[in-house]
């Protein structure tokens, strides 16, 4: 389906149509479109995601670009959760639609892709936010570890920076849906 490329880039967004543009056209500048694709899950915006990036963006970055329309708002942790279900690919970067990476993020995944194939996610800080070092985990336990480090960032935990080696998580996909923001 993607050209043999093991990186999804999953956005989930709903009526957010300028930031999902300022995101896709950071991204955009980010290059690197061989090792990479785009998947959009959209809950069920009231303008067309598809038809924005078609007059915004074009090829081969719009090519990239997948979009998932849910047929109704199916609220925003089922959105966030269930759409990793829809990622056909090795290897899934999660972005809200307002998330912006710094220049130069996308080749750095991709090495650090490369240089640690058997890891089971890839942690990054985030700029403006208390910082905690990059880190691979390897394994679920390293996972768990990192999750009681840091109980009271739960949220940026999961979601915000987080690359996940999908084919090695499969056998949890069925908890994708269990995540709740309460």
């Amino acid at each position: 389906m993607y050209n043999n490329k093991y990186l999804t880039i999953l956005i989930t967004t709903f009526n957010r149509r300028e930031r999902l543009l300022r995101t896709l056209q950071q991204i955009e500048q980010q290059g690197h479109f061989e090792q990479y694709c785009i998947l959009i899950s959209d809950n069920c915006s009231d303008y067309d995601v598809r038809d924005m990036i078609d007059k915004e963006f074009r090829p081969p970055f719009r090519d990239l670009v997948t979009v998932h329309k849910w047929n109704f708002n199916i609220g925003m942790s089922s959105n966030i959760s269930v759409s990793f279900a829809l990622v056909d690919t090795a290897w899934c970067l999660y972005l809200s639609d307002d998330d912006i990476l710094l220049p130069g993020a996308i080749k750095r995944i991709c090495e650090d892709i490369d240089k640690n194939p058997e890891a089971i996610a890839l942690k990054y800080s985030l700029k403006g936010r208390k910082s905690y070092p990059d880190r691979v985990l390897n394994t679920i336990d390293d996972f768990i570890s990192l999750y009681e480090e840091i109980p009271s960032q739960i949220n940026e935990m999961y979601y915000l920076v987080r690359v996940y080696h999908l084919s090695k998580l499969k056998d949890c996909k069925i908890y994708y849906t269990d995540y709740s923001y309460t």
